[in-house]
């Protein structure tokens, strides 16, 4: 996210009036946040040159302010504004400056004493300088300007930040972080492509941790059961052709088949068996879709439905199902003549 700092840039860019209006100045060299000698005083702060994209959203935002001396009074109660407008100019008089439509207010009272040349930070404004920024007329580089009023404060409780005039380098600043639309997508672009590697990561160190098996290459392994990487969709469309996010489909799974390498390691076989007898069936069989259509005209459209069939048990042999499959009236004079061969071919 950006983070700008918004300068001072000359005596005419901060001032002070009395709140009613007379004895308005630019030239002091300190700021009057209270109320000195009876008087409540209204100062502003403007700031040019803010570059900050229309409808960005502001994370954060404040006014750091340098103090002038070293004041510890209490009581001292100001409210904080922003110019309710899209490029505010230098205010020309007392009058002009209290005339000026301001944002809500927020509320700075008891501020802890102040030292002479320590910076202190204004509350958080973020709220009221989004004002700013979404209205319709905001542009980058335009000015903002901040206001500072009291709000009954006893006579001589305040606090007094330096001015330009007194030295540029202690006027007030304004702390700025803010995001866009398009760093915003960027970062959810970031965070997807972060869990997606996570997840083939994770499929590697399976593999790698229960069968010693990583497929690096996964044209070389489609081509060994005659296949491609362009023949892949339309296998998964055929199969899964309901499913919109295979990945839902495969976790969904996973609930209750956790680790597959320990319900081959109880039978006493492997991963790399089963990849065995697929080779020796492939030369009859090269592919599932076509075996079940030969059988009997049917494709399994999802492994999980044909397993919550059988109420989740793990066959320990292709032949139990295809004999269940038997015994349907409306299939067994169909598949009969065909269980015992292909028992024999999968054993």
């Amino acid at each position: 996210m950006p983070i700008k700092t918004f300068e001072i840039a000359a005596s005419g860019d901060d001032g002070h009036c009395y709140i009613g209006g007379s004895g308005f100045s630019t030239a002091w060299d300190s700021m009057v946040l209270g109320n000195y000698s009876g008087n409540g005083f209204h100062n502003y702060f403007r700031f040019l040159n803010v570059t900050i994209p229309a409808k960005a959203t502001i994370i954060d935002a404040f006014i750091r302010f340098t103090s002038y001396n070293t004041m510890s009074s209490s009581g001292v109660a100001n409210n904080l504004y922003f110019e309710d407008a899209d490029n505010p100019t230098q205010p020309a008089s007392g009058t002009d400056l209290n005339a000026r439509p301001l944002t809500d207010a927020v509320a700075w009272n008891d501020p802890a004493a102040w030292t002479d040349g320590s910076t202190y930070d204004s509350p958080d404004l973020t709220d009221i300088l989004q004002d700013v920024i979404d209205r319709a007329g905001w542009q980058s580089g335009n000015a903002v300007t901040g206001h500072g009023i009291d709000n009954g404060s006893p006579s001589g409780s305040l606090r007094s930040p330096s001015s330009h005039d007194y030295s540029p380098a202690e006027a007030a600043e304004l702390h700025v972080e803010y995001s866009t639309g398009e760093q915003t997508a960027l970062e959810d672009i970031s965070l997807d492509l972060a869990a997606y590697y996570q997840k083939q990561e994770d499929l590697a160190s399976f593999l790698r941790a229960h069968d010693g098996v990583e497929f690096r290459d996964l044209l070389s392994q489609l081509a060994a059961f005659l296949q491609t990487t362009e023949d892949l969709p339309v296998e998964l469309s055929a199969y899964y052709e309901e499913l919109k996010d295979l990945g839902v489909y495969l976790e969904t799974w996973a609930t209750q088949y956790k680790d597959l390498a320990g319900d081959f390691d109880a039978k006493g076989q492997s991963i790399e068996s089963l990849m065995s007898r697929f080779e020796t069936a492939k030369s009859k069989y090269k592919n599932l879709a076509t075996f079940l259509s030969v059988t009997d005209g049917i494709t399994l459209k999802s492994l999980a439905a044909f397993l919550s069939v059988t109420d989740g048990s793990v066959l320990n042999n292709l032949g139990l199902y295809l004999k269940a499959v038997q015994s349907v009236p409306a299939f067994r004079s169909i598949t009969a003549q065909r269980v015992s061969s292909v028992v024999h071919e999968v054993s």
